[in-house]
């Protein structure tokens, strides 16, 4: 697991409404998590073999896969 700086601050629960892991809740947590989807992701980045990533579509997918295990 990749650990952040740590930060222990607590949630509330409007700042967690729509996260997918319920054991998350500290942001210094939320934040190792989202390391850690963001790593894999940036791995698969790299097997991409084309050019024409700067677009709308190609971002939100990006997106979506980094953070799909996380939020809904």
């Amino acid at each position: 697991m990749i650990e952040p700086a740590g930060n222990t601050t607590a949630f509330e629960y409007e700042a967690i409404k729509g996260l997918i892991p319920t054991h998350i809740t500290t942001k210094g947590e939320l934040d190792a998590l989202e390391l850690e989807n963001i790593a894999r992701d940036t791995s698969w980045m790299q097997t991409i073999k084309t050019d024409k990533i700067l677009n709308t579509d190609f971002i939100c997918r990006l997106y979506k896969r980094m953070f799909c295990d996380v939020w809904k």
